[in-house]
């Protein structure tokens, strides 16, 4: 059990973690593609 609940907390902190990558990096792209 507490095995699955590390699993589900990592798996959030990736998932909260890569969302503002991923939109940071959109954001960049489409900066890039404007010029």
């Amino acid at each position: 059990m507490r095995k699955y609940a590390g699993m589900v907390l990592v798996t959030l902190a990736f998932a909260g973690c890569s969302v503002p990558v991923v939109i940071l990096a959109m954001q960049t792209a489409a900066y890039m593609l404007g010029q």
